[in-house]
């Protein structure tokens, strides 16, 4: 009996016919949409959202990259959040430290205009 090969004895020949029968799935096109250009804070992306929104409506993005999209501008809020909650907290400290000095400038003008007081009553 002769040797009978199957396209399974053959690895080549399995890539082959696998490629020929189950293509690789396309790659997604490149987004072509519009957005406000301006990001100066976290209330600035709603207009961005807005218009991925209408994209998907006008069947210009899949969902697929619906999600991609709304997934990145949730990342970039929670980013610009994070950046304006420490700069938030960067004016408390330092306004914390201006009361501070404040405080002990009064403490100290207090301190000298007693001691000025006590040396006039006792002269």
């Amino acid at each position: 009996m002769g040797s009978y090969m199957t396209p399974y004895d053959n690895e080549a020949m399995l890539r082959l016919f696998l490629d020929r029968m189950l293509p690789a799935k396309p790659t997604a096109e490149p987004i072509n949409i519009t957005l406000p250009q301006k990001i100066s804070n976290a209330s600035t992306l709603a207009p961005m959202a807005f218009e991925i929104f209408k994209a998907l409506e006008r069947q210009e993005l899949t969902p697929e990259q619906f999600k991609i999209l709304m997934t990145s501008l949730k990342e970039y809020r929670e980013n610009i959040l994070a950046i304006e909650l420490a700069k938030k907290l960067s004016d408390l400290e330092k306004k914390r430290r201006d009361a501070a000095g404040a405080r002990f400038a009064l403490n100290g003008f207090i301190r000298k205009e007693s001691e000025r007081m006590i040396l006039r009553i006792s002269s």
